[in-house]
């Protein structure tokens, strides 16, 4: 797979994740909906400087944009729940939380 589309792919699992649609987060970056469609199917390269500027609208590090590895450990997988969390509202939270007090006693 193309590091391309490695990148278009890790965007938007992020953007998705976080509850984002394409043109919400093209918006906040400051490209277009289509720049950024592309992108995420890997069809077109991205410069470093709409990376970062996709990372700060993501409110992610940019190196997290990279993270394409099958393997995940702990680390990542505090990560990935986080950005899963992360837009949620509070009464989701506040449900998650206890779910979680439960599961780990």
């Amino acid at each position: 797979m193309s590091i391309e589309k490695q990148i278009g792919q890790r965007i938007g699992f992020i953007r998705k994740h976080a509850g984002i649609t394409q043109e919400t987060l093209a918006e906040k970056a400051g490209i277009s909906r289509d720049f950024l469609s592309r992108v995420e199917r890997g069809i077109t390269g991205i410069s470093l400087q709409n990376l970062e500027c996709l990372s700060k609208a993501l409110n992610v590090p940019i190196k997290e944009l990279f993270s394409f590895e099958e393997k995940i450990d702990n680390e990542q997988l505090v990560e990935n729940i986080t950005i899963l969390l992360r837009n949620q509202d509070e009464e989701v939270l506040k449900k998650w939380y206890e779910a979680l007090q439960v599961l780990l006693g």
